[in-house]
């Protein structure tokens, strides 16, 4: 929790006093949004003047955002809990005199963090813990001491905060004196890992989720979606499979278009069947029944009964509902819809126009496709 600074003729000594080693990290100086403003420091552009953030995270895997928009300044880092980094500001960011500055740094991190501001000059330099936006009040009691040395300014805000642990009360506090110069303020209160370990503590990215890694939320790449996908059978009658390799059938046999074959996952089991007819002229056939097995149940959509289904041998009219909901049948147009809860959906008219769409968690599942039986 350091902020030692860099002095050309002298050392600037560290110092940390503290009733304990360790402190809750809901003591209000963490957060995950800040605004700091680096007010007038001695004399305008007096000397190397040095501007600093000192950040510290709470949570794994915070992503910080700090950035000044009116100079165009922006740097992103990634921080591990308990880890922490400096990041320089571009000097111009010094506020002058009593007037309204657009010279404002904002700090924004998708987990927890701690802040303090690091202003340096030769023989001036001051430190401050920065409280997150959320904590900000309402009143506020500024005062300044008597008297004032050659150039300088009377320049002071005080905000009482009150840490309380689980058990008693402690104080931490930071300073640093060297040759004519010396600062201080409250120390970071920063438990690596405290706090509320859920995903709902930290805020991922569009193209990240949140996973729990040894008891820590963290924001990890989402996996790639895989498309559904889709195999059918049409006209006299020409087939295509999943993988989109084609085929044409003109026997009247009964096919399996696709099943599920593996029992070492908790997929569920599954069967589509489509039986060819001729129809006039031997020499082509068409898809003149189907059949659906799933979740123990066996459905037929046959040719010859338009609006309705055969369920376990008995006829039923459209719509209907099994399974709790689980698998649904309904007509959609001219053609009879079997869908169930895990991505399987069939579709056929009553013709000749079958079409089977499958989730993508099945994709590089073991899966018969266009199988004829004996």
């Amino acid at each position: 929790m350091g902020t030692p600074a860099f002095k050309p003729w002298g050392l600037l000594l560290f110092f940390v006093l503290g009733a304990f080693l360790s402190c809750p990290s809901n003591a209000g100086s963490t957060g995950r949004k800040f605004a700091v403003s680096f007010m007038q420091n001695y004399a305008p552009n007096y000397d190397s003047p040095k501007f600093r953030l000192y950040i510290t995270a709470a949570q794994a895997d915070a992503k910080v955002s700090v950035q000044a928009p009116s100079l165009k300044f922006k740097q992103e880092i990634k921080l591990k809990a308990g880890k922490g980094t400096a990041i320089n500001i571009p000097t111009k960011i010094e506020m002058y005199g009593s007037k309204k500055s657009p010279y404002t740094v904002i700090v924004e991190a998708s987990a927890d963090v701690a802040v303090t501001s690091f202003s340096s000059k030769t023989y001036t330099t001051d430190t401050s813990l920065i409280y997150p936006t959320t904590e900000w009040g309402t009143e506020y009691i500024i005062f300044t001491p008597e008297g004032s040395p050659r150039g300088t300014f009377k320049e002071f805000s005080d905000n009482k905060h009150t840490v309380v642990s689980a058990n008693s009360r402690f104080a931490l506090y930071t300073f640093g004196v060297s040759q004519m110069n010396a600062y201080g303020t409250a120390g970071q209160c920063v438990q690596p890992g405290s706090g509320s370990l859920s995903c709902s503590s930290i805020t991922c990215s569009a193209n990240e989720i949140c996973e729990m890694r040894d008891g820590n939320p963290s924001c990890v790449p989402k996996p790639e979606e895989s498309k559904p996908g889709t195999c059918w059978a049409m006209g006299d009658p020409h087939y295509r499979t999943f993988d989109g390799q084609r085929y044409d059938f003109m026997g009247t046999c009964t096919y399996v278009l696709a099943k599920k074959c593996s029992k070492d996952d908790d997929m569920p089991a599954f069967e589509v069947l489509a039986q060819n007819e001729n129809r006039g002229n031997k020499r082509v056939s068409y898809v003149g029944l189907v059949v659906v097995e799933v979740y123990g149940i066996t459905i037929i959509i046959a040719r010859s009964e338009k609006g309705q289904v055969r369920i376990n041998n008995d006829v039923w009219t459209l719509p209907a509902t099994l399974h709790n909901n689980k698998l649904r049948m309904f007509q959609s147009g001219r053609s009879a819809i079997i869908e169930t809860n895990f991505g399987l959906r069939v579709s056929y008219d009553w013709d000749y126009n079958l079409v089977i769409t499958l989730c993508g968690r099945y994709a590089g599942k073991n899966l018969w496709s266009l199988w004829k039986l004996q």
